[in-house]
């Protein structure tokens, strides 16, 4: 899989897990009172483990995949990339996009020539 292509996943994965548990986990809390202190825990946590499922399922290392794109050694897609990346995924969109502009800094991905 391509750098790109699994920074785009990773950014379509986030934004899925992030609407998928707020609709799914999140709406019946309405019905449930004597939860909703925990509601937000629940959320985070839930966000996280499909997080973590799905960049294993589907092969996401974002680490492996920024190392590339930074110019630097090629790295080998690993279980620790992947469980890394689907912590990050857990936390939704913004994670993503604030993890992929820590490491390249001010680059945008999309318009990052590839060699």
């Amino acid at each position: 899989m391509s750098p790109i292509f699994t920074l785009a996943l990773a950014f379509i994965l986030a934004v899925s897990v992030e609407g998928g548990v707020e609709v799914l986990l999140g709406q019946p809390f309405k019905f449930f009172s004597k939860l909703l202190p925990y509601r937000e825990i629940i959320l985070t946590y839930s966000g996280i483990a499909a997080g973590v499922f799905l960049s294993i399922y589907y092969h996401v290392d974002m680490i492996a995949s920024l190392s590339w794109i930074s110019g630097g050694d090629y790295l080998a897609p690993s279980m620790v990339g992947f469980i890394l990346s689907g912590l990050v995924i857990g936390r939704g969109s913004n994670a993503v996009h604030d993890f992929i502009t820590k490491v390249l800094g001010n680059k945008d991905p999309a318009v990052v020539v590839v060699k």
